[in-house]
């Protein structure tokens, strides 16, 4: 779903997320936003890939997207857990 200029909707990705890992079985009640929240720093695709249950090229994708909160640092993509956190919790 996109916006009304067009952009990605970056609750429907939140939402898509969400129900992606109740698909899987992991349900988001607090376990995997508090595992976030113990992480410093910025965390890789790599690394956060697992804890969500999806894979580094989807999360690159969503990023590419603005699917989903990330940053770059020079030519790294990273993404902050505590915002991850808040992300799946809203």
């Amino acid at each position: 779903m996109t916006d009304d200029l067009g952009q990605p909707d970056v609750l429907d990705s939140r939402v898509r997320v969400i129900e992606y890992l109740k698909d899987l079985g992991i349900h988001v009640d607090g376990t995997i936003p508090q595992k976030l929240r113990k992480m410093k720093g910025g965390v890789t695709a790599k690394q956060l890939a697992p804890i969500l249950g999806i894979s580094p090229v989807t999360l690159y994708r969503m990023a590419e997207r603005k699917g989903i909160p990330s940053y770059r640092m020079g030519t790294k993509l990273l993404f902050d857990p505590t915002r991850i956190a808040d992300w799946l919790e809203n």
